[in-house]
Formats: structure tokens, sequence, C-alpha cells
């Protein structure tokens, strides 16, 4: 009997220590990528500034809606009250018409005792008809700018409604923004600390070295082609009318160095993979750009970033794709190769070669 205890406690024993052996990789798998956390809350809070930022103009739109508005809605008020004055005093002249007729006319003109007076009375009443005339235009007028300015209101009105329509949308989203990011930071259990503090970290990087160096780097590509660059070596062929520009990285090199907020970046160029890349150090912070050129259908270049690293972040390049998109890294390499048209661009040699062909 106590042989079987002791085996039945032995195997309890290797359960056990089989169970925490299976857990222990378990229990690894589970715990969050940082990198990959980093990245999605980095991206919500682009998200969470995009939302931030859009309230803020709207909040502006809805107080000059509003201005409009209560402007629009005074004119009305007053074009309403003069209405109501034209139409009392009109009503007045109507009534009297209504009343006499014609005949204050007649007795007018036939109680003239003298040519004199009958040529006066005849100017007395060709005044008072331009006066009803006047006062029936007068009141024509103001009820047509009354309509323009109740529809003007009305428009106003449906403006301001969708504004705030469109500004509720944008709470839900900021909302939903905030309660997934919070979700996330929750999930983090204890290292939630060291998450946020490494994001506070990455956020502050990109804030003072990724979007500055991407206006920095957007202006000297954009300088390139309006007389920043001189090309290593051009050739032209008439048959067919073509041209062939190459551009070494040195070139590039001496670019940057006019930037001086550029000057500790340098430029390679793969062959490989085609890729231009750009790495080094922005006000203090280590950085690695690289990226490929494509030809634009109005014959410029667009450089795309393919990485963006700032020390050890990979920055998502969805947070870069505005930019890439408002075409900040766009470079006008046209006048290369007037009158001739971009074609195509590669990589060969270390040196950027651009080739141009017939519009």
């Amino acid at each position: 009997m106590r042989w079987l205890r002791t085996v039945g406690v032995c195997c309890i024993v290797a359960v056990l220590a089989a169970s925490l052996r299976l857990g222990a990789p378990a229990a690894r798998a589970a715990e969050p990528d940082r990198e990959a956390v980093l990245q999605e809350l980095f991206l919500l809070n682009r998200r969470l500034e995009e939302a931030r930022t859009a309230l803020a103009d709207l909040e502006v739109q809805l107080g000059e809606a509003a201005a409009r508005e209560e402007q629009a809605r005074t004119e009305l008020d007053r074009l309403q009250a003069d209405l109501a004055r034209l139409k009392e005093q009109y009503g007045r002249r109507l009534q009297y018409y209504r009343e006499q007729g014609n005949r204050g006319f007649w007795i007018l003109l036939f109680s003239a005792k003298s040519l004199p007076d009958l040529l006066w009375r005849l100017d007395a009443l060709e005044q008072v008809m331009a006066y009803d005339a006047r006062r029936a235009r007068e009141l024509m007028t103001t009820q047509a700018r009354v309509s323009e300015e109740a529809q003007r209101l009305a428009e106003l009105q449906a403006e301001a409604e969708r504004l705030r329509e469109t500004q509720l949308a944008r709470v839900a989203e900021l909302e939903a923004a905030i309660a997934e990011r919070e979700a996330i930071l929750a999930g983090l259990g204890e290292q939630r600390a060291a998450v946020e503090e490494e994001l506070a970290a990455v956020e502050a990087d990109w804030q003072a070295s990724a979007m500055p160096v991407l206006e920095a780097l957007g202006l000297a590509l954009q300088g390139i082609g309006t007389g920043g660059l001189e090309p290593d070596d051009v050739r032209f062929s008439l048959f067919p009318p073509s041209a062939v520009v190459t551009v070494t990285a040195d070139s590039l090199n001496e670019v940057l160095t006019g930037y001086p907020e550029l000057a500790g970046l340098h430029v390679e160029l793969d062959d490989d993979d085609d890729l231009f890349l750009l790495s080094g150090v922005f006000d203090e912070v280590p950085l690695e750009i690289a990226g490929g050129f494509a030809v634009l259908p109005d014959g410029k270049l667009r450089f795309e970033p393919s990485l963006m690293q700032v020390r050890e972040f990979p920055v998502p390049l969805s947070a870069v794709a505005q930019m890439v998109a408002d075409g900040y890294l766009d470079i006008d390499v046209s006048p290369m190769v007037q009158p001739l048209r971009l074609t195509g661009i590669d990589v060969v040699d270390g040196a950027l070669i651009i080739r141009a062909g017939l519009r």
C-alpha cells in the first residue's frame, strides 16, 4: 500500500511538472509583441490627433456659421419690420382708394379756379401717383428681399446642422479611438507603464525629428530640379529623341549639405533593390529612411518611403502617407530633360539613371 502511494505521488509530480513546462511557452506566446503594440498605439495617436484637429476646425466653422446665422436672422427681422411698416402704409392708401375711388382726383382737378391753379393741381396729382407707385415698388422689393433672406437663413441653418452632424461623427470617432487605445493599454497588464514610457519617447522623436526631417527632405528634393543639383552626366540621342541623366550619390550628398538641418544625414543608392537610402542623425536622433522613386503622370518623380526608422522604432508608413500624397516628396526634374518628358528611373552602379523621351 505504501508503495502504491509513493507511485501515485510521483505520477502527480510528473504531471504537474509537465503542465508547467507546457504552460511556459504558452505564456510566452501570450505576451504581446512590443513592437506591434507600439506601432498600433502610434497609429491610434495619429488618429486621435487627426480627430482632435478636425474637431477644432469644426468648432471654428460652427462659430462662424453661428455668427452668419445670427447676422442673417437680424437682417431678416429688420426686413420683416420694414415690410410690415410698408404694408401698413400701403394698406392705408389702398383703403382710401377703395373708399373714395377716383372721386378725390376729379374733385382736386375741378376745384381749380385758374389755369395756373389747374397746372399746380395736376403737378400735385402726378406727385401723389408717383408716391404711390414708389411705395408699391418698395413693398415688392422688400417682399423679395425678405424671401431671399429667409432662404439664406434656411441654408445657413442647414449648413450649421450638417456641421453639427459632422462634429458628432468626429466625437464618436475620437471616443472610439480613445476606447481602443485604452483597451490595448489595459491588455498589457504589468507592461503598461513601460510601454507608455516607450510610446512617449517615440512620440517625442516623431514630433521633434521624424516630421521635421521629412519636411526638410521634401524641400531638398524639390530644390533638386530647380537649380539645386548639377547632374554628373547628360546624354542625348536623336534617334529616337531621348535623354539619359546620371546623378551619383555624391552629387545628392552635396545637395544635402546646402540644408544645415540635413547635414548629419548621408545618401546611399542601393543597386540591388533600387533603393534611395538616407541615414544618419537629425537633431541628435538616429534616423533611417529608405524608398524608391515612381514616375508620376505629370512627369515628376515621387520619392515613396518603404522604411522610416526613428531610433529603433519603425514608423508605420501610413503615418507618412499623407505627406507623400500631398506632394511633399515630389521632385521636378523637367529642367534637366527639357524638352523631353521623364519616362523612368533606376539605380545602377551607385547612381540614379533618369530616362526621358518624347512627350
